[in-house]
């Protein structure tokens, strides 16, 4: 499906999607801190403005503690005012309500740096700092971009070592995009969708989404067996094997006037320095998390896994996924729960042994039995 950026339908659906998770998250926390915020949902994209937005507060924090009664261009000054701040951002701890907000207006940045980047990179060059296009505000903004990054490296190309007034850098912003293809968002607006139904989406001649539901036929399934059953014969330990994939021809090139889709952009690119040090971060942090013992199956699973459980491995039906959790926590160790798993559940939803899905719950299952 196609996307249309509507800015007060985008305004709503932040506020929804926002909503949406903070309710999730903060069930049992009262705060959020800074590795929490890198992983607050599956779109990383969404997860790096987060950061940015809560950076420029912590910036404009700064300025404001300047006043024209003090020297605070004095060393001593300085360092300790950088001191400061760089101990605030090691202690971020947002509450509900704070971070909602933050994350609302992240999600409609998101949504129209995928569908608006023209709109999106001209508030951010009309909001700058003194007004004053500096490489420094680049160098410091331009990691937290995972999608159409290439307009502000085309901008900072244009400005070497100078600086100039907003004005000029919209001016040279507009040249820009009359030169540049921008990324396709589709890709990235889809993400949300899984998480929470989007209301700006185009027909271009397609079925909604909720008319391909409706229109397809109910499956009566049969209730899963949710007690041990009398044991068989031992079944073959689940092992993920890697699929073959035929190789393809490559793709033809694409014309000039056709977007650039954000999967094709970074296909076979060198990340920068900055991209590594994000990535690396962020994938040890959620190994730390998904690896951490729990207690109890419905712990640790976020509303966006859960979503995807019961839509591809539970075949939509709620009530199966939540009677599949208690049976499972009867079990006294992995083997014996995998073996109810692969007898009662895996055949009876035809689970694929390789898909994304599959291995994320047998990885939480393990977890329990750890």
């Amino acid at each position: 499906m196609t996307y249309k950026w509507n800015s007060a339908e985008a305004k709503s659906y932040a506020d929804a999607f926002s909503s949406l998770i903070c309710n999730e998250f903060f069930n049992q926390q009262s705060s959020i801190g800074g590795k929490e915020i890198l992983g607050i949902s599956e779109i990383k994209q969404l997860n790096m403005l987060v950061i940015k937005n809560l950076y420029d507060k912590w910036q404009e924090e700064n300025r404001r503690l300047k006043s024209p009664f003090f020297d605070y261009e004095e060393p001593e000054v300085k360092e300790a005012l950088a001191t400061l701040m760089n101990t605030l951002s090691r202690n971020i701890s947002v509450k509900k309500d704070a971070f909602q907000n933050l994350l609302s207006k992240a999600t409609y940045d998101t949504i129209q740096l995928a569908l608006k980047p023209e709109e999106y990179f001209e508030n951010q060059l009309r909001n700058l700092p003194d007004f004053k296009l500096s490489e420094r505000w680049i160098q410091d903004n331009g990691k937290y971009f995972l999608i159409n990054k290439h307009i502000l490296d085309a901008l900072s190309q244009k400005l070497g070592n100078n600086e100039v007034f907003a004005n000029k850098a919209i001016e040279w912003l507009e040249e820009i995009l009359a030169n540049e293809r921008v990324e396709d968002g589709n890709d990235l607006i889809s993400d949300f969708n899984k998480i929470h139904p989007l209301p700006f989406g185009e027909r271009n001649g397609k079925a909604s989404f909720f008319e391909e539901i409706m229109s397809q036929p109910t499956a009566v399934r049969e209730k899963v067996a949710l007690k041990p059953t009398e044991e068989e014969p031992a079944i073959a330990s689940y092992v993920a094997k890697e699929k073959v994939t035929p190789q393809e021809p490559a793709p033809a090139k694409r014309p000039s006037s056709e977007p650039i889709r954000l999967n094709d952009r970074h296909e076979g690119t060198a990340l920068t320095l900055n991209e590594r040090i994000i990535a690396e971060n962020t994938k040890s942090l959620l190994d730390i998390h998904q690896k951490k013992k729990i207690s109890s199956l419905k712990e640790g699973i976020s509303f966006n896994q859960r979503f995807l459980f019961i839509r591809n491995l539970f075949g939509g039906d709620q009530d199966a996924f939540t009677q599949s959790l208690e049976a499972l926590e009867t079990f006294p160790n992995y083997e014996e729960a995998k073996k109810h798993i692969e007898k009662n559940i895996s055949n009876h939803y035809k689970w694929n042994e390789y898909s994304h899905e599959t291995e994320e719950f047998y990885a939480h299952l393990e977890r329990k039995f750890a």
